[in-house]
């Protein structure tokens, strides 16, 4: 079933029409809009609802932490292909693929970028002709650069009918290195603003996360202190929650003076343990279990298990990855130097991917300025983190040297 979706019904009618269009032609859709919006929600719910519609899926959620590994992107779509796509390629297109995908030993020689780009363009060629095709990108602007140059050759080649549903943060010009808006028919790609829920949505966004809502005032506030942002009004929700009452008509909500140290104090009630292995996961950006494991004394399910039932954190399957970036944002805001160097110098110890462990090591090296991530509406600056005076490396106790 598809998950419903609150407050959206014009963008969840733009991807009912965008499947439809995507069977007799290319057409595609862009959400764009601030973190904690609800992209990804709709952009999920759109993938499902073309599962359910008989679309064979290829999708992938990059993030900000592999925007320099090579063809990583690339290597996240492609895994759904059927097993043996490949096998109907010519020789030199397959083997090119097959370097770039490191599922062959390139012996040597570094595989054309043409001869990789014909080849991901014949594959979904050859699977739009199977059924109808979804190309799905979640946070287009964290596509590496090679994915990014492959993708905008293959899609405006493809000579097939088929669909591209993507997401991307506002002001972000990865869309435009597509080329698509200029190289596809007018019309065809739509760009949809998810922009704040409605009062209405709030309510039922509420009722439906949480089992409980608000009194029309109260519900008032929320939406102007979150922006109408989901992500924020559901954590000031859930720290209201929390505290028990409600204040007077007038009053100030009983809250942090940023959403940023909202999310801060929310991750504090965590244990120690699993607030340790979080870093790790924010460091990496997206990470698999026995990554964890190698660099962990513990067990990272056990250890991630507080989070996985306080939301923060998506361990099912291989893949650990945090809910919502912001989340993220606020375990890299409140960890020290030290702490981040010894966190990056783990992974790189228990990564097998060479791209992956040089990355870590670079960031693992001595003398790294760090600098704190920008978040809008969070209150953090892009200024330097914190001293190790005003946030202490805490200790590792239960990692392995």
């Amino acid at each position: 079933m598809v998950p419903a979706i609150l407050g959206r019904e014009s963008e969840l009618a733009a991807m009912d029409r965008l499947l439809e269009a995507a069977r007799r032609r290319p057409a595609g859709i862009l959400l764009t809009g601030e973190p904690g919006m609800g992209k990804t929600t709709l952009w999920s719910a759109g993938v499902a609802a073309a599962q359910e519609a008989g679309f064979g899926v290829l999708r992938a959620q990059p993030a900000a932490e592999e925007a320099g590994w090579g063809f990583a992107t690339l290597a996240e779509l492609l895994d759904a292909a059927p097993a043996g796509a490949l096998g109907g390629l010519p020789g030199p297109q397959r083997l090119a693929l097959e370097i770039a995908l490191l599922r062959a030993d390139p012996a040597g020689v570094a595989p054309d970028q043409r001869a990789i780009a014909l080849a991901t363009a014949s594959l979904l060629r050859a699977l739009a002709q199977e059924r109808p095709l979804l190309v799905a990108v979640d946070d287009l602007q964290w596509l590496d650069p090679a994915t990014a140059s492959v993708l905008a050759f293959a899609l405006r080649r493809l000579g097939a009918p088929f669909g591209l549903l993507a997401t991307q943060r506002s002001g972000a010009q990865q869309a435009l290195t597509l080329g698509l808006e200029k190289s596809w028919p007018e019309g065809s790609l739509e760009r949809l603003t998810v922009g704040p829920l409605t009062l209405g949505a709030l309510h039922r966004l509420f009722v439906e996360r949480l089992g409980f809502s608000f009194q029309h005032l109260t519900l008032v506030r929320i939406r102007e202190l979150s922006g109408g942002n989901a992500f924020y009004a559901l954590e000031i929700a859930r720290e209201l929650r929390r505290a028990g009452s409600l204040p007077a008509t007038g009053d100030p909500l009983p809250l942090p003076e940023t959403l940023g140290e909202l999310l801060r104090v929310r991750l504090e009630r965590l244990p120690a343990a699993t607030r340790q292995t979080l870093i790790l996961v924010a460091a990496a950006g997206v990470t698999t279990k026995a990554t964890l494991a190698a660099a962990l004394a513990v067990d990272p399910v056990v250890a991630l298990d507080p989070a996985s039932r306080a939301g923060i954190v998506d361990a099912t399957g291989g893949l650990v990855r945090f809910r919502h970036p912001l989340l993220a944002s606020a375990v890299l805001a409140d960890a020290g130097e030290a702490e981040l160097r010894e966190a990056h110098r783990r992974l790189a110890d228990g990564s097998t991917n060479p791209e992956a462990r040089a990355r870590h090591l670079g960031l693992a090296a001595p003398g790294r300025r760090w600098m704190q991530p920008a978040s809008p509406r969070t209150g953090w600056g892009s200024g330097p983190r914190r001293s190790s005076a005003r946030a202490p490396c805490r200790t590792w106790p239960t990692i392995r040297s």
